[in-house]
């Protein structure tokens, strides 16, 4: 279990970061400083969430305790 959820956690985190990062965030290719602003205002707040889950899936892996040590 403890496992499965580390891993899961892991892959929520990175999937926020890549989703915020390559859809979220400002266009690519685009010169002009007034279309430089990210397609959705909280695209930064939603990268920091997916790095606090990937980071936080350390934290479940060390506290939960593990079902063979028994």
């Amino acid at each position: 279990m403890r496992k499965g959820l580390t891993i899961g956690m892991i892959i929520v985190g990175i999937a926020l970061m890549v989703i915020s990062y390559f859809a979220l965030s400002a266009p690519w290719g685009v010169e002009t400083v007034s279309n430089s602003e990210p397609r959705m205002q909280f695209a930064p707040l939603v990268y920091v969430l997916g790095v606090m889950i990937a980071i936080g899936s350390a934290l479940v892996y060390t506290m939960l305790p593990d079902r063979d040590s028994d």
